[in-house]
């Protein structure tokens, strides 16, 4: 059994600080999202898949990594009032990303998520200015990722959002894009992502 996560932005906690219940970096800093949720750590089983899914496009294992973040967000919302969304989206790739890949991970994670929690899905919600690769780039460099790289192409003005991506690294991606749903007028942004890394600072 793992060290437990951060509530803030779901990092393995040391256990310095398992009292507080959120990391340094959250206890400096608070991400803009409300809650978050993880399937579990970048490692093992969960990294294989999920970099055979992204690199090796291995499409068919996206339904089920999509059903398990689906039935564990279903567990939460039937627990917690404020987990009702009205929309959920993928965080995009920008156009060159998405055109070299041919596919976005994110989308084909969320697809299973309306039909166990409801809300929409909005798949062209938001858009991604080109830019470096984050996989390529520095913590440092991450972590000044402004909210200006997405431009939101919907209003969300007064809906409650879950953001879906596949992994959280230093959470400067997830960042950036809540920054811009919230700038836009939505009234709550939650996080979903199947894995977690380890370490983030």
């Amino acid at each position: 059994m793992g060290l437990p996560r951060c509530t803030a932005c779901a990092a393995r906690l040391d256990p310095e600080n398992m009292g507080r219940g959120r990391c340094l970096s959250c206890l400096d800093s608070r991400p803009p999202w409300g809650r978050i949720t993880v399937l579990g750590s970048y490692r093992g089983q969960l990294r294989r898949v999920i970099t055979t899914l992204k690199y090796g496009r291995r499409y068919s294992l996206a339904p089920p990594l999509s059903t398990m973040l689906a039935t564990r967000l279903a567990d939460l919302t039937s627990r917690c009032a404020d987990m009702d969304y009205h929309w959920i989206v993928p965080v995009p790739l920008s156009s060159s990303r998405q055109r070299k890949r041919g596919f976005n991970q994110a989308e084909l994670l969320a697809e299973s998520i309306p039909r166990f929690i409801g809300g929409n899905l909005r798949r062209r919600a938001m858009a991604r200015r080109d830019g470096p690769a984050q996989v390529a780039q520095s913590r440092s460099q991450r972590s000044r990722l402004s909210s200006s790289v997405f431009r939101v192409r919907e209003s969300p003005f007064a809906r409650r959002v879950l953001l879906v991506d596949d992994v959280i690294t230093t959470g400067a991606t997830l960042r950036a894009a809540c920054r811009a749903l919230l700038d836009a007028g939505a009234l709550d942004v939650h996080v979903a992502a199947v894995a977690r890394t380890e370490h983030h600072r």
